[in-house]
């Protein structure tokens, strides 16, 4: 899958539910190569199957959620690898005018993997044995495509909940409140994230203080015509 090869991907997970029915982290992979296809509403099917399987299987999942955590490091460090390549070669004499769009889109794709990946938590024998948090950020992505906002937002906010430590969902929390003219909260949504250490969108934080500022002048006209 992460390879690009879903065919492939489909299969290894489909042998997985032959040899495991319901098995968590097979139905969340399917969810992942159904949104790859823009296939929003079998995304979203396969991570609600994924998160009621999560409470059936409980502690059996305990040493698979290791060797996923620690598969994770091992990418983010490779990631991380790569962005620092990326931004070496940015700052080569053949790169004199700076960073190109396309760069800047391959860094921040490659910050957002990474901070996907750091949503993993270092799982310990007695810990919550329901979805991580990362599930319910995928089922909110699943949602936001299909424009069921209000769901989306249940979701990420659970995300968020779970994993305080998750930059990339206050970045989508924002959007979210910006789309349903919270202002306030989308502003406090980018702090956190850039607290965290996520590298927002310049034009998010903009069209969050364009909208805030056209409602304001919206308020203000209206309360002249009443006079």
């Amino acid at each position: 899958m992460q390879a690009g090869n879903y065919g492939k991907a489909l299969e290894a997970f489909a042998r997985a539910l032959e040899s495991s029915p319901g098995f968590p982290p097979a139905h969340v992979g399917l969810g992942h190569v159904a949104l790859a296809g823009q296939d929003f509403a079998g995304a979203l099917r396969e991570y609600t199957v994924a998160r009621l399987a999560y409470g059936e299987f409980g502690n059996a999942l305990y040493q698979i959620e290791v060797g996923r955590y620690s598969k994770a490091q091992d990418q983010i460090r490779s990631m991380n690898d790569e962005l620092r390549e990326l931004r070496n070669r940015a700052r080569g004499p053949a790169n004199e005018a700076g960073l190109s769009t396309t760069q800047q889109n391959m860094e921040r794709t490659l910050e957002q993997r990474i901070q996907t990946l750091q949503a993993i938590p270092l799982p310990t024998p007695d810990a919550d044995v329901g979805p991580p948090a990362d599930v319910y950020f995928h089922t909110g992505n699943a949602l936001f495509r299909l424009e069921r906002y209000d769901e989306a937002r249940i979701e990420w906010e659970a995300c968020a909940e779970k994993n305080p430590a998750f930059p990339l969902v206050r970045n989508n929390l924002a959007v979210l409140y910006l789309k349903a003219g919270r202002f306030d909260d989308a502003r406090r949504a980018v702090a956190e994230a850039e607290r965290l250490g996520m590298t927002v969108n310049p034009a998010l934080k903009a069209d969050i203080e364009r909208a805030a500022d056209a409602l304001i002048v919206a308020q203000a006209r209206a309360v002249v015509a009443t006079r």
